[in-house]
């Protein structure tokens, strides 16, 4: 897209958190290299930045991009031309620990393209969930247990943090891989965060894991471990299931 003259329009956020995680894919991809370095830091260098509520204009369409509530810097794209068209990925309606959740277009739109993985799905209450998650984590760690969270780097294991500092859970939580990564950033660009307080309690009290010393002090007590990938198909979470099986 680069080398064909192609804007990309995004958050500074969203910028920021697409560089590493591009960067760690090289690492991953071993023989067969999509793309190298280089063209990850011109994707950086040439990309627009915009803000939510921010119009722009491209021939005869204007375009907006509308908070999408589902990670920090996700956005949906409304199209004004002859028709009004909506496009979105991900998003998110209700409040979440790290985000107020997304925020509504216009009511008059003529056309909507929209992710759907859940379109059918009736989720139980949030708070509910919350409530015997917690229930869970704490009945396991005060019987000496340890309790693995695997979660995806972005956004994800943020959350996790977030909702155990919310419910006041003292007992130690280790953050592991690429999640540290992702929530120093959040935590320098937290005008992206409506959770932000909370997060940077949450901060304070995660004990991060740098290193295998580390790690087996988190596998050697009762503790709550967050770590990508989230489904685990890699990662360090393969590793601590392992070790906990």
């Amino acid at each position: 897209m680069l080398n064909d003259g192609a804007r990309i329009y995004a958050t500074s956020m969203t910028f920021r958190i697409a560089d590493i995680l591009l960067r760690d894919f090289l690492k991953l991809a071993g023989y067969y290299l999509p793309y190298e370095a280089l063209e990850v830091e011109e994707m950086v260098r040439k990309g627009v930045n915009v803000i939510y509520g921010e119009t722009i204009r491209v021939k005869d369409a204007e375009i907006s991009f509308i908070d999408a509530g589902h990670i920090p810097g996700s956005f949906q794209v409304l199209i004004n031309a002859d028709k009004t068209l909506l496009y979105t990925g991900d998003f998110t309606t209700i409040k979440t620990r790290l985000l107020r959740g997304a925020e509504l277009g216009p009511k008059d739109i003529d056309a909507v393209i929209v992710e759907s993985t859940y379109a059918l799905e009736d989720h139980p209450e949030r708070k509910n969930l919350e409530r015997e998650f917690i229930t869970r984590v704490k009945e396991v760690v005060d019987n000496g247990g340890r309790v693995l969270i695997p979660a995806f780097s972005v956004a994800r294991s943020q959350e996790v943090m977030c909702i155990l500092e919310a419910y006041n859970f003292r007992e130690p939580v280790y953050l592991d891989g690429m999640s540290i990564k992702v929530l120093d950033i959040y935590l320098e660009m937290s005008d992206y965060i409506d959770g932000r307080q909370l997060l940077y309690q949450a901060a304070k009290h995660i004990n991060r894991v740098t290193s295998s010393r580390k790690r087996r002090q988190a596998l050697s007590e009762p503790s709550v471990i967050i770590s990508p990938a989230g489904m685990l198909k890699g990662g360090p979470a393969v590793i601590y299931a392992g070790e906990l099986a």
